[in-house]
């Protein structure tokens, strides 16, 4: 279980390089996508993964999320309390903590054709697709600014 976690990603690139942060073949199909993350509780039981209150913030993407609860069970998603806005991409991510220690390993994630009209807002669409991700983070400081990303194979 990892709670309160957050992440700073400044001025991140599409092809960035030398990290110790790797996200590979990441398929991301949302066009003028923004993301602002508030209070986010993800269970991944298919990956044995828990992930609370990450506390995610993803500005100039436009899109906002707050209070979300999002369960994936193999084929099951389940969103509530979604507050959506969209908007150009950026990506920031505040507040990390120390020692996380996190795993990702061929999660293989894949979101299409996704609608969400009970915040008020509709997405379709959207397309999408995480694959292989191998994510590896292990005892990161506070302050990862400066800190190359290898970030491949992102489309949105």
């Amino acid at each position: 279980m990892i709670t309160n976690i957050g992440l700073t990603l400044t001025n991140i690139g599409p092809n960035l390089t030398n990290s110790g942060l790797t996200f590979t073949n990441i398929g991301l199909k949302s066009s003028n996508v923004g993301l602002t993350f508030t209070n986010i509780s993800l269970t991944f039981t298919n990956s044995g993964h828990m992930f609370i209150n990450l506390g995610l913030t993803f500005t100039d993407i436009g899109l906002m999320i707050t209070n979300l609860d999002l369960m994936i069970s193999e084929l099951g998603l389940m969103v509530t309390n979604l507050g959506l806005m969209v908007t150009n991409l950026g990506l920031m991510v505040t507040n990390l903590g120390t020692n996380l220690g996190l795993t990702f390993t061929d999660i293989g994630l894949t979101f299409t054709n996704l609608t969400f009209t009970n915040s008020g807002h509709m997405f379709i669409n959207l397309g999408l697709t995480f694959t292989d991700i191998g994510l590896m983070i292990t005892n990161l400081g506070p302050n990862l600014s400066n800190i190359g990303h290898k970030i491949t194979k992102l489309s949105h």
